[in-house]
């Protein structure tokens, strides 16, 4: 009742306030052929020049937060990159914030492109209670920043990490998205060979990724073609990429584009054909660049890859004319089973027909001459008649046509027997077409007489030898003959018969 004793009791309690909490990933990448798999399955893959969104969500407890600060930075890994541009994706509907709205960009010290950091003042922060902790509660950020071609920090295999933080009355709260960064290692080789049945020459190139090589590559391929070779159009084919130019008529380059060559694909193949230009010569040595320009990144919007050039070059040596020498002979018995069994065996008196056989090579044989010599050595064959039988459709000569004939001259025995035919063609024009045959030839006929000559004994052996001889160079062929004389042995008998 009134004027009882008053008696009082407290304790203490705790009551845990709610903070803010900050969420950073990497929401994109511009290149799709950069992966997870290169260095660390759960980070992602980025290329130098290529472009990285990464998203920040904060959220925000109910009541005021006073004041509030985002910072974001992509500087404090072995990696760095430059931050483009940042604005607010979306403010929750429970939110209201007087320094920033949807839209709203962030201060890059530095400036955009340049910078490594953005910061967002959103001043204060008051989120209405509902009770309920989602989309409402939170402010989404999008910070768009590019790796930049800088050394020596950007590198394959380095780490770079998108930092962000908050910074609100009673603390920090952060949050952190890793990445590696990729970059491709190729190999340009080019090999060249003749393609068969014709006199086109074939480039194969083939790019490949080395094993080291981690980032996919936009490769631009390039051949000029010529002085020295035609583009055979239509044959320039690549297993990846496009071709630009090349199977067009007139032509004369290759262009090749390879975009996103990923490390998947490993190698590209292109390959294209062409042929001698009229201005070639025999066993000429010509020099071949092709040519490999590397991007880490498409050149669209901005070409910003880090650039590597690989160049090979192939040396080719024109192909040199040749020339057969076939035989034959009016004594159908003489055969070659006397003394070398594969020599043709002759008789004195016996005529020999030779027929030179010369493939031209496409281009221009300067100063091409044919010279027969019907024996050598002791042995002494003359010289007949001599003609020229036939001309290829493609072959022109300066001088000597069809039906015409060959010097004659005496130059193994001071005798006055011609022994030599100097058949003088001057500069030869094979107009190229690609094509290995008939129209390529010229065809020489020469015809001889086995001399009934002292030297001329049985197993006498002689080398008739046919030289073409073009520009600087020569190459010839030859057939041998052999003497056969004929050895008879008369025997004569008697019967006598005894009669009556």
């Amino acid at each position: 009742g009134i004027g009882g004793r008053e008696r009082t009791a407290s304790d203490t309690a705790t009551v845990a306030s709610r903070v803010p909490s900050l969420v950073s990933v990497v929401h994109a990448t511009s290149d799709p052929f950069t992966a997870l798999v290169r260095h660390n399955a759960s980070r992602p893959d980025v290329a130098i020049g290529e472009y990285v969104t990464f998203r920040v969500t904060a959220t925000f407890p109910e009541g005021t937060t006073d004041p509030a600060q985002l910072n974001f930075t992509v500087d404090s890994g072995e990696a760095f990159m430059n931050i483009v541009s940042s604005h607010v994706l979306s403010i929750g509907g429970q939110l209201t914030v007087s320094g920033a709205s949807v839209a709203s960009n962030g201060t890059i010290p530095g400036g955009a492109g340049a910078g490594t950091s953005v910061v967002y003042n959103l001043g204060t922060v008051s989120n209405a209670a509902d009770n309920v902790e989602n989309d409402g509660d939170r402010i989404v950020f999008d910070v768009l920043a590019l790796l930049k071609d800088n050394l020596p920090r950007n590198v394959d295999a380095a780490s770079l990490y998108g930092n962000a933080s908050l910074d609100y009355a009673h603390g920090i709260v952060s949050d952190a998205s890793a990445l590696d960064v990729v970059e491709p290692e190729l190999n340009l080789t080019v090999s060249v060979d003749g393609v068969p049945g014709t006199s086109r020459v074939r480039f194969t190139v083939t790019l490949q990724h080395e094993g080291n090589s981690t980032g996919p590559a936009y490769v631009n391929v390039t051949d000029v073609i010529g002085p020295y070779f035609d583009l055979v159009n239509g044959t320039v084919n690549t297993t990846q990429g496009v071709v630009v130019t090349g199977n067009a008529p007139g032509d004369e380059s290759i262009f090749v584009q390879i975009p996103g060559f990923a490390v998947e694909n490993a190698t590209v193949v292109i390959s294209y054909d062409v042929t001698y230009a009229d201005i070639v010569e025999p066993g000429m040595v010509l020099l071949q660049n092709v040519t490999a320009n590397i991007s880490s990144a498409p050149a669209l919007p901005d070409d910003l890859g880090r650039k590597e050039a690989l160049a090979f070059q192939s040396t080719i040596v024109t192909p040199i004319p040749t020339i057969e020498t076939l035989l034959a002979t009016n004594v159908p018995l003489t055969g070659t089973d006397q003394f070398q069994p594969a020599t043709a065996d002759v008789v004195i008196g016996e005529t020999l027909w030779y027929t030179l056989v010369v493939n031209v090579t496409e281009g221009i044989t300067r100063n091409m001459n044919v010279t027969h010599d019907v024996a050598d050595g002791p042995v002494i064959l003359e010289i007949l008649s001599t003609n020229v039988t036939y001309i290829g459709a493609n072959v022109a000569p300066a001088s000597l046509g069809i039906g015409g004939s060959a010097a004659l001259v005496d130059v193994s025995h001071s005798d006055g027997i011609s022994d030599e035919a100097v058949f003088q063609f001057g500069n030869v024009l094979n107009t190229p077409d690609g094509q290995v045959n008939a129209d390529d030839q010229i065809i020489l006929n020469i015809t001889a007489v086995v001399r009934d000559a002292a030297p001329n004994v049985n197993g006498a052996i002689s080398n008739a030898t046919s030289t073409l001889f073009y520009g600087s160079g020569n190459t010839a062929s030859n057939v041998s003959t052999e003497i056969v004389d004929p050895r008879l042995q008369l025997a004569l008998s008697a019967n006598t018969t005894t009669g009556d």
